[in-house]
């Protein structure tokens, strides 16, 4: 949804994973696995990095296909989530660790 500020974002986000609405795009060939969709880290994870992420942690770029959709992203501690929402509330969202970090155990 365009227009949406940081804190508005960061709002629906962390709503969107605590209710499990939130899926994952289809991507042809990407060289870095999306680090939730292959099980790696958990949705409540991930949430506790976007919980410590400020402003000055995101960015928001238009949507390379999608006019009107804003595509935002939030780095944090190694992290790289890349995420976008759509009017119905779901979240599409890609995490990675930055440099090829491998995920931080969950002990």
């Amino acid at each position: 949804m365009a227009g949406m500020g940081f804190r508005e974002v960061k709002k629906a986000v962390l709503a969107s994973l605590a209710n499990g609405r939130y899926q994952h795009a289809a991507r042809g060939s990407i060289d870095t696995k999306n680090l939730l969709q292959a099980g790696l880290v958990t949705a409540p994870e991930v949430a506790d990095v976007i919980r410590r992420c400020r402003g000055q942690h995101h960015r928001q770029t238009p949507h390379h296909q999608i006019a009107g959709l804003d595509v935002h992203v939030l780095i944090r501690d190694g992290w790289y989530i890349k995420l976008y929402l759509v009017l119905d509330g779901t979240i599409f969202i890609s995490v990675h660790r930055q440099s090829g970090e491998p995920p931080r155990s969950r002990s």
